[in-house]
């Protein structure tokens, strides 16, 4: 990203900026169940309108730090910063009281791992990654003379697909290429730690990037200063419509004819539980398997196999008569001593499991660098 106007720029410029930030007085978006990059629909604020708004309908989510922290923060320094990122968003004054959303952290974890489980515990971590950044990070760029991500952090949500709770959140920064501090003042080529977790509580909130520029949830980011620290007041706008502070969630209608569903009690537990060990890999997610030369007869045997399989599942199921009285019968009935056979009757489908529909969506914090 381009970096930000200086006051030194031009006068017409600055005067420009200023109508911008007026227009958009209002510009805060709600991320949604429809990807970014799936959805060619826009609101009147220029929001994406694919799909149906996040939310988290506890009145309280947890969060997991992992332990190691970073080489460039301790954990003490990092946990502090993440507290007050959360307390920002759950103190915001809205109409009635403050925002009917808290965050509670059940301490540190060993795994680091982003993902959700959809059949045991889960963790909504938080993690420094000191060294390889992602390679699916689609901003990563070559310029330069070498690989260096643009994005200093990214917040990965799962939700329901069919009303759009959300079930799961986790949290990286980007310490491997950028530099951070929880301490004071940044200097001029490092970032606040606290501005950039305090935008990405938003995503984490189920909030979207704005087009206020002077927004914590503004999608730039810049070395040196804490501006991102305080909410203002697109920002007072998004977390109020998303957690007011009656503790009603206002939803989609697809989601609840009514508009709006009520909160629950506060129960920071991830979903299922939470996982205080990195979760075993399944098929699923890669697990690996050893290779087997095959042999010109694999295919054939395999085959039989499957046959032989599903001939004995029938026959359990009382739906086919064994192969022996089948070959009888089809003779009588060539010769005439026997009517038509009865057809052969299919096997329901199995019913789908009633679990929560999940997808990752993935918000990015993208860097602005001083010069």
């Amino acid at each position: 990203m381009k970096k930000m106007a200086r006051a030194h720029a031009a006068a017409g410029a600055i005067f420009f900026a200023v109508l911008c930030c007026a227009a958009a007085s209002s510009a805060y978006c709600r991320s949604r169940t429809v990807r970014d990059a799936a959805c060619d629909q826009f609101d009147d604020a220029g929001c994406r309108s694919c799909g149906l708004p996040l939310f988290w309908r506890s009145r309280c989510v947890g969060f997991s730090l992992q332990q190691d922290a970073s080489k460039q923060i301790s954990y003490d320094h990092a946990s502090l910063a993440v507290a007050r990122a959360f307390a920002r968003w759950s103190t915001a004054s809205c109409a009635g009281g403050f925002a009917s959303i808290d965050g509670r952290n059940l301490g540190p974890v060993p795994c680091g791992d982003v993902h959700f489980n959809r059949t045991g515990p889960n963790q909504n971590t938080i993690t420094f990654r000191d060294g390889v950044w992602r390679p699916d990070d689609t901003t990563a760029s070559t310029a330069g003379g070498g690989l260096r991500g643009e994005t200093i952090a990214l917040t990965t949500t799962s939700y329901s697909t069919r009303t759009g709770e959300l079930v799961g959140a986790d949290m990286e920064i980007n310490s491997g290429q950028f530099k951070f501090t929880a301490t004071g003042n940044p200097p001029p080529d490092t970032f606040d730690l606290e501005s950039v977790l305090t935008h990405e509580v938003g995503h984490f909130l189920g909030l979207a990037h704005t087009a206020e520029r002077a927004a914590v949830m503004y999608a730039g980011g810049e070395t040196g200063r804490t501006l991102q620290r305080e909410l203002k007041s697109d920002d007072l706008a998004a977390i109020c419509e998303a957690f007011p502070a009656d503790g009603n969630r206002p939803v989609d209608g697809a989601a609840d004819p009514s508009g709006w569903l009520v909160s629950t009690a506060c129960d920071p537990a991830p979903a299922r539980g939470l996982a205080t060990q990195c979760a075993a890999p399944s098929a699923a997610s890669g697990c690996q398997v050893a290779h087997r030369s095959a042999s010109p007869w694999s295919p054939l045997l395999a085959a039989l196999m499957a046959l032989g399989t599903v001939a004995a599942t029938l026959r359990r199921l009382g739906r086919m008569p064994r192969f022996g009285r089948l070959r009888r019968l089809r003779r009588l009935r060539r010769r005439g001593r026997l009517g038509r056979m009865p057809r052969l009757r299919r096997l329901g489908r199995p019913a789908r499991l009633a679990g929560p529909s999940t997808g990752p969506r993935i918000n990015d914090y993208a860097a602005k660098k001083t010069r």
